[in-house]
């Protein structure tokens, strides 16, 4: 029961004259010339290689593009991520106790102690700005707030 084509042998079902019903898609080979027409070669039409040109050495990972940072630079953001945590935590837990479970005391007070936290936070990021204002350049100045349009018209006349 071949396709008529005499130099395609067929399966064995087909020579023994077992009826296999409507022909099965090969729904896995279908996938994968859909994958190449749009994208290209596949991982499955990459051949594999030679077990001869494969390295034994582990992949060292590429040099990191990471950037130093400076001690107190850390230490400022950290305590501010810490900060920011706890108190949005604390701050959401004393109103939930307050408002579901009727607990208004506790609820007040922790709800307070988040705002601390977070002002807390607040108080270490604009300490940070101070210490980095105060070691900027003069051709950074305009970048804390003050401009020097005015200043450049007058120095021209």
């Amino acid at each position: 029961m071949s396709d008529g084509d005499d130099t395609d042998p067929g399966t064995d079902a087909e020579q023994e004259g077992v009826g296999l019903g409507p022909k099965a898609r090969d729904l896995a080979g279908e996938l994968a010339e859909r994958r190449r027409e749009r994208f290209g070669a596949t991982a499955a039409d990459v051949p594999e290689a030679d077990s001869e040109s494969v390295d034994d050495e582990p992949l060292a990972p590429p040099e990191s593009d990471a950037v130093e940072v400076d001690s107190e630079t850390a230490r400022s953001f950290w305590a501010a991520v810490v900060y920011v945590n706890v108190g949005l935590f604390v701050l959401v837990l004393g109103l939930l106790l307050a408002g579901f479970r009727g607990r208004t005391l506790i609820g007040a007070a922790l709800v307070g102690g988040g705002a601390l936290a977070l002002y807390r936070a607040w108080t270490i990021y604009r300490a940070f700005e101070a210490t980095r204002g105060s070691e900027a350049t003069d051709g950074d100045d305009a970048d804390a707030g003050g401009s020097d349009v005015g200043t450049e018209d007058a120095e021209r006349e």
